[in-house]
């Protein structure tokens, strides 16, 4: 329930352009025992990866799945440079990486996703 949400937020309909990321990779089908520290070393031949500015540890993450806490074989990486992405997809998309075909894209962020959600209606 709850479907009124005034014409404030519009959520994004189809139409809507899915933005890919400028540096980040999405990659897919990793086996099960990748290692952040083993991305890392492999991913960062083609540039430099951006490192966290707070814990100064790469912009590397690894999902996991929610129910089992395993891996999902599924991770994004962030470059510093638009440059160091063209050249990780060109170079890595459908490579082995231990053994397993991966396969890499850009990161896609839909627009909305970068605003924070909207505010709970009530208190006025």
């Amino acid at each position: 329930g709850g479907g009124r949400g005034g014409p404030s937020f519009k959520k994004s309909g189809p139409d809507d352009a899915r933005i890919s990321s400028d540096v980040q990779i999405f990659i897919e089908g990793l086996p099960r025992g990748a290692k952040i520290p083993e991305l890392v070393q492999y991913f960062s031949t083609v540039g430099s990866i951006k490192s966290d500015r707070e814990s100064n540890k790469p912009r590397v993450h690894l999902y996991m799945d929610k129910a089992t806490g395993q891996p999902t074989g599924e991770a994004t990486i962030t470059y510093t440079e638009h440059d160091s992405q063209v050249t990780a997809l060109q170079t890595y998309n459908n490579q082995m990486f231990q053994g397993s075909p991966i396969r890499v894209t850009p990161s896609i962020v839909k627009p909305h996703m970068a605003k924070p959600p909207p505010a709970r209606e009530g208190g006025r």
